[in-house]
């Protein structure tokens, strides 16, 4: 199919804007890598990650790539009628590539702000939504076990649990 020069523009352009998505998309894998990097002195003299770090360094990689692969196939379908052309991968090469080295080092820079402003958020959240939920599960079970308390306290009186305490240590007359 002929391909307009209109349309080249126009991949051109969306691919570079898909490149610098895919460079904040990968931003946050690596927010997430500091976030789980060691802190204190053993980091900073040996610079060792342990194999789990490792093991979820390569899983998060993957999962980015067949991600952004997934996606990036349904972009070349909708703006290049399928058809992967040179200007599409090279414009995603330099949309990636100016947010890494730009607006990507200043991420990082700031990776310990920004970390610390999510879990700000995140204890926000916990504060207003999980904790009055746990206050009432809490509250809901000691009213539920004073119920079976009530009705079960008859048939369970504290001569029965002797009774069965008193069985239980002489092995309820199985052992001789």
């Amino acid at each position: 199919m002929w391909f307009s020069s209109y349309r080249v523009v126009r991949l051109f352009l969306w691919s570079l804007v898909f490149g610098a998505a895919a460079g904040a998309y990968y931003d946050l894998f690596r927010i997430a890598r500091i976030a789980r990097k060691p802190r204190g002195d053993s980091w900073g003299k040996h610079r060792i990650l342990r194999y789990g770090d490792v093991v979820l360094c390569f899983l998060g990689d993957l999962f980015f790539w067949i991600t952004s692969a997934a996606v990036y196939c349904v972009f070349i379908y909708d703006l290049a009628d399928g058809r992967l052309r040179i200007v599409s991968i090279l414009a995603l090469f330099i949309g990636f590539t100016v947010w890494h080295v730009t607006v990507g080092r200043l991420i990082v820079a700031l990776a310990d702000k920004i970390i610390y402003a999510v879990r700000v958020i995140i204890l926000a959240v916990c504060r207003v939504t999980l904790i009055p939920a746990a206050k009432a599960v809490r509250y809901l079970s000691g009213r539920l076990a004073a119920f079976f308390r009530l009705i079960f306290g008859s048939v369970y009186t504290k001569a029965a649990i002797k009774r069965e305490l008193k069985l239980a240590s002489k092995g309820y007359g199985i052992i001789k």
